[in-house]
């Protein structure tokens, strides 16, 4: 009986060590090992300025602050990114049953600033990038179909209860064709059924100077040439 009291004592020592640890770790540490793999997978160039955080308890959840993505190919951008914090939330016990609910991503003050460069290529491209997409332009079709099937299945088993977007930027600069366009003030809410929707979206943003409310509702993401179904509304309140 003791050897049995024993074994389920140092088993719940084992899980609640597992459950608080990575909230005692200092990930600071990590974060060039993060930054490195991030670059030899892509190519680009993160920076992580602030805290970098992963807790377990109560729910598992990380947190980034001061992210910076840099421009591979700059015009008129240094960066890609800027964003104050981004804090992402799961729900623990969906992952338990091998499912992944995420409860929140909090983006706060995300700053996007896209260009295409006079020879249509987009300024996030890089070598690594541009390889993988030959790779798989490349591939036979069945392969394609069945990478293109497996990753629609994981999406559809992610749910995504809140995406909220705080003080958001965006700007899109189009070298090519001289287009420009700029979003301000950007403060968003997006509920996901799962990844591949369907989708509502309810918030706000100043474009051209003018505020703009939304609220959209979309079917989920269709496949082949299948129509998306979208009910908006869009409002100018001045």
């Amino acid at each position: 009986m003791r050897i049995i009291l024993f074994s389920l004592s140092f088993i719940v020592l084992l899980l609640g060590a597992a459950l608080i640890g990575p909230s005692f770790v200092d990930w600071n540490k990590y974060k060039s090992q993060i930054i490195a793999q991030i670059d030899n997978a892509t190519g680009l160039e993160i920076q992580i300025n602030g805290d970098l955080s992963v807790s377990v308890l109560p729910s598992p959840r990380v947190s980034i602050e001061d992210l910076v993505v840099v421009s591979p190919k700059k015009v008129q951008f240094e960066n890609i990114l800027k964003l104050k914090t981004a804090e992402v939330s799961v729900a623990l016990f969906p992952l338990l049953q091998k499912k992944i609910k995420i409860s929140s991503v909090t983006l706060d003050q995300p700053d996007i600033q896209i260009e295409i460069m006079k020879d249509g290529i987009p300024s996030w491209t890089t070598s690594k990038l541009s390889k993988a997409k030959d790779v798989s332009e490349v591939a036979p079709q069945k392969i394609k179909d069945d990478v293109a099937e497996v990753s629609s299945n994981v999406m559809d088993s992610i749910v995504l209860d809140k995406l909220k977007i705080k003080g958001g930027k965006i700007a899109f600069v189009n070298h090519a064709t001289g287009a420009k366009y700029n979003a301000q003030d950007i403060n968003i809410e997006l509920e996901a059924g799962s990844l591949n929707g369907p989708f509502e979206v309810g918030g706000n943003a100043v474009y051209d100077g003018k505020k703009i409310t939304l609220d959209v509702e979309t079917g989920k993401l269709p496949k082949g040439d299948e129509a998306l179904k979208i009910v908006a509304e869009l409002v100018l309140p001045d």
